[in-house]
């Protein structure tokens, strides 16, 4: 096999149809779930699935807050 760079190798990608580039996806996806990740790419795909949005508004500790004056 000929050592070609990943930008080679992106250049080729380009040039083929769509329906190329989508079974070379798929494939490309069929070969990483076949092997194990390694520690540091099961830790990035845990950080990748935290969310970190803020909250928009604090909840209140007042009881009638939440539940008005039918939560007697």
């Amino acid at each position: 096999m000929a050592n070609m760079t990943f930008d080679e190798i992106v250049e080729l990608v380009d040039q083929l149809s769509p329906q190329e580039q989508t079974q070379l996806a798929t494939h490309l996806l069929e070969l990483v779930r076949q092997r194990q990740l390694t520690k540091e790419e099961r830790k990035a795909l845990l950080r990748a699935s935290i969310l970190s949005v803020p909250v928009a508004n604090t909840p209140s500790p007042r009881r009638e807050d939440w539940y008005g004056d039918e939560g007697r």
